[in-house]
């Protein structure tokens, strides 16, 4: 089911441009822990069984669903002032040093990817042509070139047999 509206969550700004000498940047990372807490405890949101950076709850009989990935959220939902409570409590909880950025709309730029619900009932993806632009402008003109079959390298494929696995909490912790 595609709501008619939704929106894309954002923190103030790009923390990295903003970190002082000797900060970390995992300091300024929403915790996923922290945020799957809130979301099920204080906003009473389910976690998807398939996929826990998803979570939904109905409200006013809708479904409303939020999705992330590290700091960036996706709210859906089909009544407005819906997502207007759910981002104003998470502003209240994340946004005390910077209010959560929002957009709204039927065409969203989000994780790098154009989504456009402008068509009642599905969701195109339509480029990632500007992101990878914008990358592409950015190689420093002295860097060498040299051509692949596949964008991988030749150890892609290679394993470790000694390799120590993951216990389950560093697995969720890697998680993305």
């Amino acid at each position: 089911m595609q709501a008619d509206i939704d929106e894309l969550i954002h923190p103030g700004q790009n923390p990295a441009e903003n970190i002082a000498e000797g900060e970390n940047y995992e300091d300024y990372i929403l915790s996923d822990n922290e945020l799957s807490d809130f979301i099920t405890n204080k906003l009473g949101f389910t976690i998807n069984p398939e996929d826990r950076c998803v979570a939904n709850k109905v409200i006013n009989g809708a479904q409303c669903t939020i999705l992330w990935h590290v700091d960036d959220l996706k709210l859906l939902h089909i009544d407005q002032s819906v997502l207007d409570q759910v981002l104003a409590k998470l502003n209240e909880r994340f946004g005390k040093e910077q209010p959560l950025t929002k957009s709204g709309g039927k065409v969203h730029d989000y994780l790098r990817m154009r989504l456009d619900y402008t068509t009642v009932g599905q969701v195109a993806i339509t480029t990632m042509y500007d992101y990878i632009d914008n990358v592409l402008a950015d190689v420093p003109s002295n860097m060498q070139t040299c051509t692949y079959a596949l964008p991988a390298t030749a150890n892609l494929f290679n394993v470790n047999d000694n390799a120590k696995s993951l216990n389950k909490q560093s697995s969720e912790d890697f998680h993305t």
